[in-house]
């Protein structure tokens, strides 16, 4: 099974710098360059806007992770659950330790999303409100939870999804990593992948501005991994561009 992707951030038409960041990585079992890769690591962060040093909270958050793939060499998926919840860990633990010792950073915070494809299994790891969805046979299903008031008030059965959606806490979240409170919830776990899979990860400057039905077709219809996330920015910018924009769009082929 070969693994296709794209990854594309946009500033946005309304912020003054891009606070997301990205990574992807991937590492062969073999020792030959021609070797096909075994592994696939995907990360996307979201600095806190509103907050300082946003963007070097959610670099730090994805430079974290650079190398995690060396470490999970043949494990099940049950290991790297594990290992990734540790590494989520201790990125909080470091983020928070930078904003203690400049304090031009103090309280600096970021969403993080991480996603391993190996041995025919996606392993997540996640907190926050950056998503991961997975198109199977055309059916798109959103992976992660938003870790939100919002969110908490539309499970409570107080507002509706579609309310939520223009509530004005929409952008409070209840965990992320860093700021002064130590890391409580990593939200992890683990799915069978099939060849013709589909994943997206995003931020919410894109996922607020393309509905589930937009991401479902555009993810659908599209040859290639890169005229997707083109489309899926292109839709996003469309709908107001009010904050920053990235998305990784993976196609298993």
């Amino acid at each position: 099974m070969q693994i296709k992707f794209a990854a594309l951030t946009d500033i946005g038409l309304k912020r003054n710098k891009n606070e997301d960041s990205y990574l992807t990585e991937k590492r062969s079992a073999g020792k030959s360059v021609n070797d096909e890769y075994q592994h696939h690591l995907f990360v996307i962060a979201d600095g806190m806007g509103g907050h300082s040093c946003g963007e070097i909270a959610s670099n730090m958050a994805c430079k974290g992770l650079v190398c995690f793939l060396d470490k999970i060499h043949n494990l099940p998926p049950y290991r790297i659950k594990k290992h990734l919840k540790k590494k989520f860990i201790d990125i909080d633990a470091k983020i928070r330790e930078h904003g203690f010792t400049d304090l031009s950073c103090m309280n600096m915070g970021t969403t993080l999303s991480a996603m391993v494809l190996s041995q025919e299994k996606a392993v997540i790891a996640h907190v926050g409100d950056c998503r991961i969805y997975h198109l199977h046979r055309n059916n798109l299903k959103l992976l992660t939870t938003d870790h939100s008031l919002v969110q908490e008030m539309v499970e409570e059965g107080i507002i509706t999804l579609e309310e939520g959606l223009k509530h004005p806490f929409r952008n409070k979240l209840t965990h992320v990593i860093g700021t002064n409170e130590p890391l409580e919830l990593v939200e992890t776990s683990h799915i069978d992948i099939n060849a013709g899979d589909r994943f997206i990860l995003s931020t919410d400057g894109l996922h607020v501005n393309v509905s589930h039905k937009e991401i479902e077709d555009i993810l659908s219809t599209s040859y290639s991994p890169h005229l997707a996330a083109e489309q899926l920015l292109a839709k996003a910018l469309q709908g107001g561009g009010r904050d920053n924009i990235t998305t990784i769009v993976i196609f298993l082929i």
